[in-house]
């Protein structure tokens, strides 16, 4: 109804059209996003696609000086895919202790992101109750 009123006094004043505004900051960012996940190799968007919620991965990280890399294996235990912020949280159990490790998948630390174990079938897009039960995590390592 707004919209229908400013037309109508649109009209009366003689503007034959209203100027639209320019696209919001929104607009903006996401253009820029799509810009960037376009210039990101297709051999590295493939394999970002491979793993799922429940796979058993091993991921290789270079340091940001790219001297030193560590690889680190765990139960990928969610993921969120959001383009070009796409993340997964990786469970992994070092001398005993449980580690939650966060990194976003088209970050240029990651060098590698290898499935180790497919998990034939998950019911859940979050398993964050394997983070208080050590029986059911054995059963995804």
């Amino acid at each position: 109804m707004l919209r229908q009123l400013s037309c109508a006094m649109a009209q009366r004043c003689g503007a034959r059209s209203m100027v639209s505004a320019p696209p919001g900051t929104a607009a903006i960012i996401q253009q820029i996003e799509r810009e960037q996940l376009s210039s990101i190799p297709k051999a590295k968007r493939a394999a970002a696609e491979k793993f799922k919620v429940g796979d058993k991965l091993e991921v290789t990280v270079s340091d940001p000086g790219g001297k030193f890399t560590t690889s680190v294996t765990g139960v990928c235990i969610a993921r969120s895919r959001k383009d070009i912020r796409s993340s997964f949280k990786l469970l992994s159990t070092v001398l005993g202790e449980q580690m939650e490790h966060h990194y976003h998948v088209y970050s240029p630390l990651i060098e590698n992101i290898k499935v180790i174990k497919n998990k034939p079938k998950t019911r859940r897009a979050k398993l964050y109750y394997l983070r208080d039960d050590k029986n059911k995590l054995k059963d995804f390592m």
